[in-house]
């Protein structure tokens, strides 16, 4: 496609046009040509390489993205060389507004050729598309592959012939994508490159859908960001390779295409891998071996860039990896931990999916995430998942100090009537507040353990804020002429919860209901003797057949 065959034409036009008819100078042409410049690389957005970078998302690279930003630059440009003579001249003369180079399947020749022309001795950032008919081009290159920085190479299919491979010296990030089937092509190598370049300032490398063999010749020492998605190999082979990144800052590692045998894997023959500098981690893909097997600093679990994902997995590997995971929470240092828990929330969120048979599991420690937001653990599992599991999970594998400094939990079961409940609250004895959401078990064990309790202060004696989600509090609406209470509805045992608190010096300060089943205003009334700041409700006096209905309705 040349999105730009008339450029010069246009330009030719627009110059034979103006010459000699601006009577009065602009003020368009009183700016100094480096501020012109500036202006034009800010309205171009083009900053591939921050965006690549900094984003720990492996997914595929968008060549999309790529070409429609290269056509977006050509464009402004074009406008810009068309407003007057001297912003034509300050463009023409600046190479760094050209450094954004296209070449391949899908770009006219001249449009490159332009580009590389007119970008002088700048260092450039190269996109190639390559097809099997590609080769004879590529000879374009040779004399500016030693100024490129940033590669991009897109792989519809390797070259027929090997082509140009020289070194780039001054290349820092490289980005490959194949075409789905490629990367089990045997006996090919990337274009372009050379595996014996030195490549001393390669930082990022950012692969998709390509086999280890492509790539492990430029796993320098060097790298820094590693992102790969889709990659064929072997967990063993992929360790061993990574032992060669010293100074690795971001990992991220999803949907590797790993041969059967490594179904029975011994975790014994994998190599234990320490990453001193590591600042953001992600695996979605045989997290049990690799996470297992790597080491970093205690600052990245507890930062927002730590994430766990497993994908169709049973429930014994869903517990194991719960149980990794506090394993490493437990361990970080004790003040590092106080301080995160003192700060967070830990959350958790346990879907149950009948129509797709999946149970979906979210653990988290919460602060704001920005716009690209993970949980520390998810999980998508084949088996049905039940938050007892997982909490007792917690209880035992979760040592004392890091229950004892969780101040806020919040529990969600979006499996109907989780009647199940966990000893776990016991063990949180620093707990200040407490969301429990359609989880009538547990809130049950709650207000129970409260009337039970032979000690003379009240359990979880530091609990200040409760939150209910979709509880039952009656069994009929209270405004019901045949109703009569039943001692054993939740709204009278909470009722004697919160006295009871009251009465022993630990009241709540708030208690927060909302979608409450059979709940009412007079409630509110009733219960809010018992606190020393307030009762909300949200106003929505849900009945039995209307909280089915928005379960039904997924609300």
């Amino acid at each position: 496609m040349d999105f730009f065959a008339d450029m010069g034409e246009l330009e030719d036009a627009f110059v034979g046009d103006t010459e000699g008819k601006m009577k009065d100078p602009s003020p368009l042409v009183t700016l100094p040509p480096e501020l012109i410049v500036d202006i034009f690389l800010f309205t171009f957005s083009s900053d591939w390489s921050k965006e690549t970078a900094y984003s720990l998302d492996p997914k595929q690279p968008n060549y999309g993205e790529d070409f429609s930003r290269a056509r977006r630059i050509w464009r402004s440009l074009q406008n810009y060389m068309l407003t007057c003579q001297y912003w034509r001249d300050v463009a023409l003369q600046a190479p760094i507004l050209w450094r954004n180079v296209h070449f391949g399947r899908g770009i006219a020749q001249k449009v490159t050729e332009t580009m590389l022309s007119r970008s002088g001795e700048t260092p450039i950032r190269l996109t190639a598309a390559f097809k099997k008919d590609t080769v004879a081009n590529m000879t374009m290159l040779l004399p500016h592959l030693a100024r490129v920085t940033h590669l991009h190479l897109r792989i519809a299919d390797f070259p027929a012939e090997e082509g140009v491979k020289e070194d780039i010296p001054m290349l820092q990030h490289l980005v490959v994508s194949c075409r789905s089937g490629m990367a089990r092509k045997p006996h090919t190598s990337l274009p372009l490159l050379s595996k014996t370049s030195l490549l001393p300032d390669l930082i990022l490398l950012h692969a998709y859908m390509v086999s280890l063999h492509h790539i492990q010749p430029f796993l320098r020492s060097t790298i820094r960001h590693l992102y790969v998605t889709g990659l064929d190999c072997s967990i063993k082979d992929l360790m061993f390779a990574l032992e060669a990144l010293p100074v690795l800052e971001r990992l991220a590692i999803e949907a590797l295409h790993t041969p059967e045998e490594d179904d029975a894997l011994q975790t014994a023959e994998l190599p234990h891998v320490n990453f001193p500098k590591l600042a953001a981690c992600y695996i979605s893909s045989d997290v049990i071996p690799i996470f297992s097997h790597i080491a970093f600093p205690d600052q990245v679990i507890t930062s927002h860039e730590f994430s766990l994902k497993l994908w169709r997995c049973s429930d014994q590997e869903v517990l194991e990896v719960v149980k990794l995971l506090l394993e490493r929470l437990s361990s970080i240092d004790d003040e590092v931990m106080a301080e995160m828990l003192e700060r967070d929330s830990l959350e958790i969120q346990l879907d149950w999916t009948g129509d797709n048979r999946t149970s979906d599991l979210d653990i988290d420690i919460l602060t704001p995430r920005g716009d690209y937001k993970r949980s520390l653990l998810s999980c998508y599992s084949d088996d049905e998942l039940h938050i007892k599991d997982i909490l007792d999970e917690m209880k035992i594998s979760a040592s004392p100090f890091f229950k004892s400094h969780v101040r806020h939990l919040d529990i969600t079961s979006h499996k109907c009537h989780d009647s199940t409940y966990s000893e776990l609250l016991a063990d949180l004895t620093g707990l200040q507040s407490l969301k429990l959401n359609r989880t009538p078990g547990i809130v049950a064990h709650l207000v129970s353990a409260h009337q039970e309790s032979p000690e003379p202060t009240s359990p979880m004696s530091t609990l200040k804020r409760l939150t209910l989600v979709e509880a039952k509090f009656r069994q009929h609406p209270p405004d019901d002429p045949e109703y009569e209470p039943d001692e054993d509805e939740l709204i009278w045992a909470l009722r004697d919860m919160l006295k009871a608190r009251k009465a022993d010096g630990h009241p709540l300060q708030s208690l927060r209901v909302f979608k409450g089943v059979h709940f009412g205003e007079a409630d509110v009334r009733m219960l809010q003797e018992y606190v020393t700041e307030e009762v909300v409700w949200d106003g929505r006096a849900m009945s039995v057949d209307l909280e089915h209905h928005l379960r039904g309705l997924g609300l």
